[in-house]
């Protein structure tokens, strides 16, 4: 897929722009969550296959 996409992580939605290139589509996914979750929430990290999502301290993760 590519264009604008939204991603749905604890109830928010995190909209990425999606392009043909997978390690920029990463970067990207893993910036916009930093930005919609801050320091704490859900960590997003780029182990290069694939994005992990790793819930904070004392919190839960759901996604669709």
């Amino acid at each position: 897929m590519t264009g604008v996409q939204s991603l749905f992580i604890n109830g928010r939605r995190v909209n990425v722009t999606l392009g043909s290139d997978a390690a920029v589509n990463r970067a990207e996914i893993v910036a916009k969550v930093a930005a919609a979750f801050g320091d704490g929430g859900v960590v997003a990290t780029d182990n290069l296959s694939g994005i992990t999502l790793t819930p904070g301290i004392g919190a839960s993760l759901k996604g669709w």
